[in-house]
């Protein structure tokens, strides 16, 4: 199992590159915990240095570069339109690790934390808007509302900065998931005793 971060530009011909990368390394087969970061797309820097550490002594020229196996790598180099870059962070899972592959974009998981009042009492609203066809559509008269904010995308990065008690128009109970962290009643219908 590997975990994989990608920051940056995460276009088919960038993936493609990462992976040709991982496949031609072994990367699952190195031991657990093993942790490697490179950069995509590859440039001629990083193709002579990988001539380099495969035994090429002293200077390198272009002409021995076009009677070398990495003639083709070469010339797709310098044909190859430019791309912007993406920066790879990869760690072997150890094989006790149960859980599926790790791959996800960084960029979707930094940000500031914002209030999650405006997003609730917008959601509600809008929800809200549905009520009467989601009570059609059940057999119940108990309709709760769950507003999810996951935290793992910049865009659920949202906390309640203060107890908040809100309208639920209509709705039975409104919660707010703050996904993965916690779970919070900010609406509930007061039955007459």
């Amino acid at each position: 199992m590997l975990s994989v971060q990608l920051m940056g530009d995460t276009c088919d011909e960038n993936m493609e590159e990462v992976i040709q990368f991982l496949i031609e390394k072994k990367f699952s087969e190195k031991s657990a915990g093993c942790h490697e970061e490179f950069e995509v797309p590859f440039d001629i820097d990083h193709l002579i240095a990988e001539i380099m550490e495969s035994g090429h002594h002293g200077s390198l020229t272009e002409e021995q570069i076009m009677e070398s196996e990495y003639r083709e790598r070469y010339e797709a180099l310098l044909s190859s339109p430019p791309r912007l870059r993406l920066k790879v962070f990869v760690t072997r899972l150890p094989d006790s690790y149960t859980h599926c592959a790790e791959w996800y974009s960084l960029d979707d998981r930094v940000g500031s934390v914002g209030d999650a009042s405006e997003h609730i009492f917008s959601a509600i609203r809008d929800k809200s808007k549905k009520l009467s066809e989601y009570k059609e559509n059940s057999a119940l008269d108990d309709i709760r509302l769950l507003i999810v904010a996951d935290r793992h995308r910049a865009s659920g990065m949202l906390e309640l900065r203060e107890h908040l008690e809100c309208d639920p128009r209509g709705f039975r109970m409104v919660y707010f998931l703050n996904y993965p962290m916690s779970v919070e009643v900010v609406g509930r219908t007061h039955k007459a005793a």
